[in-house]
C-alpha cells in the first residue's frame, strides 16, 4: 500500500531582532528602534513542526498583503534545508517615510503552508528619523556686528565684536517630523580655532568637544566657533 502523511501545520515565528541600531525604551513596554541613516538588519528565527522551510518574508505597516508579495529574508547559512531556520535581512530606509512602523514575519514550508500574522503575531516597531535637530547660538554681553565676510577660507554666518566678557550660549533642539515619532535625544558639539589678527594664517581646530556649558574667549584676538548637533 501507500502511505502518505498530510502537512497542514504552518510555521511559526519563534523570535525577530532588529539589530544595529540604536533604541529607547518607550511607555507601554513597547520598544521603539530609531534607524537614522544606514539600513539596520532583522534577525529572525522561524520554524515548521513538519516540513522544510521554503520561503520567509517580512512585512511593513500592511499585513493582508498577497502571500509572497513581502519583504524577502535569507537563511543565514545560505540555504532552506531545515525545518527550522535563522534568517536575515536588510531593512531598507528608503523604502519608508519618516515615522513610526510595524513589522512582522512570516514563513511557509514546502507543503505550501504559511503562517499566519494578522490578529496572531505582535509587531516589532522602528523609526525612520530623517529630519535634522536644529541649532541655535547666542551672544550674552556687549557685541557689535562686524563686516568681515569671509574667515580667509569660507563665507561667514555671522561676525561680531565681543568683549572676555561675553558669553557665547549654544543650544539644540530635535524636531518633529510630522507624525509625532522622533529622537528628541540630542549632542552637541563644538570647536574653535585663533588668529591674532584678521590678515595672519589661522592656528589648528581645536578637538571637538562635547558642549555642556556657554564659555567665553579670554584672548585678545579673533576667533572662529563651528558647531554641529546630532539625533539618536
Amino acid at each position: 500500500g501507500i502511505s502518505f502523511e498530510v502537512d497542514t501545520l504552518p510555521p511559526e515565528l519563534e523570535s525577530k531582532e532588529i539589530t544595529e541600531y540604536d533604541f529607547v525604551e518607550v511607555e507601554g513596554n513597547d520598544t521603539l528602534y530609531w534607524i537614522c541613516g544606514d539600513d539596520s538588519i532583522l534577525e529572525a528565527e522561524v520554524c515548521d513542526v513538519e516540513s522544510i522551510l521554503d520561503m520567509v518574508e517580512y512585512l511593513v505597516d500592511e499585513f493582508d498583503v498577497p502571500l509572497g508579495d513581502g519583504y524577502l529574508m535569507s537563511p543565514v547559512d545560505g540555504d532552506f534545508d531545515e525545518v527550522c531556520e535563522d534568517l536575515t535581512a536588510a531593512i531598507e530606509n528608503e523604502e519608508f517615510d519618516e515615522g513610526k512602523h510595524a513589522l512582522k514575519v512570516r514563513g511557509k514550508d514546502k507543503a505550501g503552508n504559511w503562517g499566519k500574522v494578522l490578529n496572531t503575531q505582535n509587531a516589532s516597531y522602528f523609526i525612520i528619523d530623517r529630519t535634522a535637530p536644529e541649532t541655535e547660538k547666542e551672544l550674552d554681553g556687549e557685541k557689535v556686528e562686524c563686516d568681515v565676510e569671509n574667515d580667509g577660507e569660507n563665507d561667514l554666518d555671522a561676525c561680531w565684536h565681543i568683549t572676555q566678557d561675553t558669553v557665547i550660549s549654544l543650544s539644540c533642539e530635535d524636531v518633529d517630523n510630522g507624525e509625532g515619532y522622533y529622537s528628541d535625544d540630542v549632542s552637541l558639539y563644538y570647536r574653535t580655532r585663533y588668529k591674532y589678527d584678521l590678515n595672519d594664517t589661522w592656528n589648528n581646530w581645536s578637538e571637538w568637544s562635547s558642549y555642556n556649558e556657554s564659555f567665553s574667549f579670554d584672548e585678545d584676538s579673533v576667533h572662529e566657533v563651528e558647531y554641529y548637533c546630532s539625533d539618536l
